[in-house]
């Protein structure tokens, strides 16, 4: 299993998402307790632009394994490019709240905001996430 797995992420690299992906679908039918299978098999569904199974599988992945920033960071990112920004910001936030020095969930936040098309949106969150870097400052 860990040699195909090997070559599902070989596939990765060289941008053959479609066809990473059935292997690692595969694995997931081998093995559906490994939250890694359904996070690179959302990854490939991301990059095939295939947002809604992506997302699907991401929350796979956090059920059973909730306790992961990356899988948050990147469920935030498939909801952002499906143009759920509300979801995006959520699952963004949960990101930030199991790694406060996620910085690349604070940005993409703001651009979850700018996107949605709202000023106000985007200052409030401009400033919430002001609080938080403050608190976090404070903290160390």
């Amino acid at each position: 299993m860990t040699e195909q797995r090997n070559i599902a992420i070989d596939l990765m690299d060289q941008q053959k998402y479609s066809e990473a992906l059935l292997i690692f679908l595969n694995l997931i039918n081998a093995t559906p307790g490994d939250w890694s299978l359904h996070y690179m098999a959302g990854q490939c569904y991301r990059f095939t632009n295939d947002y809604s199974k992506a997302i699907l599988s991401l929350k796979k992945a956090i059920s059973i394994n909730p306790n992961d920033p990356d899988i948050f960071y990147t469920l935030g990112i498939s909801h952002q490019l499906d143009e759920n920004y509300s979801s995006s910001i959520n699952a963004l936030e949960q990101a930030i709240s199991l790694d406060p020095n996620f910085y690349s969930s604070y940005n993409s936040i703001g651009l979850n905001y700018k996107k949605w098309g709202s000023s106000t949106r985007l200052l409030s969150g401009i400033q919430k996430l002001q609080i938080e870097l403050s608190m976090l400052l404070l903290i160390r």
